[in-house]
């Protein structure tokens, strides 16, 4: 192989690899974000029922409680889906670049 093919391929790989990690991040965000909204809703939920006297706010707060717990929950679920698809990637990722780059070294040392 070329050294500039070698350049080529050793940059996408390394552009590869840093998509990974941002998507990991963006991962990361998003379940903050759940979790972020999931005690929007709590919080309204406890003071709602603590605070008033008044039977429908007391009814709303009875809402949003469950509610806040089923948006952290879907939240969650759905981070340790893509986490695991991104881990799975990443695997592949390290067996593609193994296989590349040992068979690169041994055209070398053959060569």
């Amino acid at each position: 192989m070329e050294p500039i093919l070698k350049e080529i391929q050793a940059k996408h790989d390394i552009r590869h690899a840093m998509a990974i990690d941002r998507t990991v991040m963006a991962n990361e965000r998003t379940l903050l974000s759940y979790a972020n909204t999931s005690l929007a809703l709590l919080v309204p939920g406890v003071s709602f029922l603590h605070f008033t006297d008044s039977v429908i706010l007391g009814m709303i707060g009875v809402l949003f409680i469950p509610l806040s717990l089923m948006v952290f929950f879907w939240g969650f679920v759905r981070y340790r889906k893509k986490k695991k698809v991104i881990n799975e990637e990443r695997k592949m990722l390290q067996q593609m670049l193994q296989s590349e780059y040992c068979s690169t070294n041994v055209e070398q040392i053959d060569g």
